[in-house]
């Protein structure tokens, strides 16, 4: 892999959104930030080997995912498990439900299983007021706790919690992974635009170092990135095709 490659797959760190009302109010600092650093630590570990960009995206989303629903941290022995069990899980959907030892079936209902044990443990920790964290299971222990919810019906339980945190979990990793992976194929990182662009990011920065949201906003060449899910779009069997001949920062963007 090369490093203009690395720079784009820095790039594709904009489109994470998982949880809409909880992220915008902290995306521009702690969440974007966050994501940022990861990102580059991740690249780091790039130089002088093989790259599996799918692969490589499935472990980065995974890692970003577990931190902004539920703090988990993107490295270490923890997150190990964690992915390991998730891929389990996973690796589950397409097979028949038969719950007997050895069937892929049997062996993702375990790995479940030991999912909701580590967010028992996490919810646990956090009802006893350690381990605070900003992120959308903390939200949800707030919002259906015994002291905001006066009805016991319109109270989740545990388990309905737990089943919530693994949708949005199973729901944001394969297509976020698939928006990551998807301009390293499509998109060239050697355009001259493509640095020129930086260039003048970094011309402009006054003593600062670290990237800022409005400044990936603010990225004209983003907008090429964007467009490529009009070639590969992670939905296949929807139509992405132009309805008429229009024009877009100059290009001609023909009918079909």
């Amino acid at each position: 892999m090369e490093p203009n490659s690395l720079m784009m797959f820095a790039m594709s760190i904009g489109y994470f959104q998982f949880y809409e009302e909880e992220a915008t109010k902290v995306w521009e600092g702690k969440q974007f930030q966050f994501i940022n650093t990861f990102a580059i630590e991740t690249l780091d570990q790039w130089s002088g080997r093989n790259i599996l960009v799918l692969e490589e995206a499935s472990t980065f989303t995974l890692g970003v995912i577990g931190n902004m629903i539920m703090g988990l941290e993107p490295t270490g022995e923890e997150q190990e498990k964690f992915r390991s069990n998730f891929k389990l899980i996973s690796s589950c959907f397409a097979s028949l439900p038969l719950k007997i030892p050895g069937t892929a079936f049997y062996r993702g209902m375990k790995a479940c299983d030991r999912m909701f044990a580590v967010l028992d443990s996490i919810i646990s920790k956090r009802r006893s007021g350690s381990g605070f964290r900003q992120d959308f299971l903390q939200s949800l222990l707030k919002k259906h706790s015994k002291d905001t919810v006066e009805e016991d019906e319109d109270k989740l339980t545990d388990k309905q919690l737990k089943d919530n945190i693994l949708t949005l979990l199973i729901a944001g990793h394969e297509p976020c992974s698939l928006l990551v992976m998807i301009p390293q194929r499509l998109v060239s990182p050697g355009s001259s635009n493509f640095w020129e662009e930086h260039m003048e990011i970094l011309c402009k920065r006054e003593g600062r170092t670290t990237l800022t949201w409005s400044e990936v906003n603010n990225m004209p060449y983003n907008k090429v990135i964007s467009e490529t899910l009009w070639r590969a779009t992670i939905l296949p069997w929807f139509s992405r095709k132009a309805a008429q001949d229009f024009e877009i920062d100059g290009y001609n963007i023909q009918k079909g």
